[in-house]
């Protein structure tokens, strides 16, 4: 971990000393995504787990800073919404609780793509690894009664790593398609119940990214 961080701080200094001197490709990206979690911290009377998978969402704006041409820079402003499900189950009566809660996030991006030569006529493979900024901007339990979850962190960090295949349509027009994963670092909960002082969540994201570049 902490030699992604340093790979990072190192690029993001590249990037912005060569600012000046590399071209800025603009794009929009649309993401269908699949939103689950992992759980633990039960107790010897609580069992926890993750409670399954939602269909989510992600879109935003991309700015790729081209130090080489195989070598990018790539950051942007996204929102992304997130489900975090988890199921408590007590012992030995096995009375179970369910909840879900929807989460709304900003998020930046910090990465660094790297681009294959043409495989074919005007289309280059990528591979994205970096982090993830990430903002609660809004949070809602799914149900009226929730009794495990009281807040969420108003901050979050995840890993970022993506593929995919870009296509040149014309002079400065890129479309690309890939698909990414976002995994959480930090504990989600802020406050859990009293009965699980303990509760870490952390939430996973797998986006199909759909994209357009100016």
């Amino acid at each position: 971990m902490k030699k992604l961080v340093f790979l990072l701080f190192i690029l993001v200094s590249l990037g912005f000393t060569r600012q000046a001197f590399a071209q800025v490709e603009i794009g929009l990206h649309f993401g269908p995504a699949l939103s689950v979690n992992r759980v633990s911290g039960g107790t010897d009377s609580l069992q926890l787990n993750s409670n399954g998978v939602g269909g989510r969402v992600s879109l935003g704006v991309n700015a790729d800073f081209i130090i080489t041409d195989n070598y990018h820079f790539s950051t942007g402003l996204w929102f992304a919404t997130k489900r975090a499900g988890l199921e408590a189950r007590s012992r030995p009566l096995s009375t179970v609780v369910k909840e879900s809660y929807n989460l709304q996030y900003l998020q930046i991006p910090l990465s660094l793509k790297l681009y294959t030569s043409e495989v074919a006529l005007d289309k280059r493979i990528y591979v994205q690894l970096g982090l993830l900024n990430e903002v609660l901007v809004f949070n809602e339990p799914s149900q009226d009664n929730h009794v495990l979850i009281e807040n969420f962190r108003p901050v979050d960090f995840s890993v970022l790593l993506g593929t995919g295949l870009e296509y040149r349509i014309g002079l400065n027009t890129l479309v690309y398609g890939g698909i990414s994963y976002q995994r959480g670092l930090v504990n989600a909960v802020q406050d859990p119940t009293e009965a699980l002082p303990d509760l870490v969540l952390k939430n996973d994201l797998l986006v199909l990214q759909l994209a357009i570049k100016f």
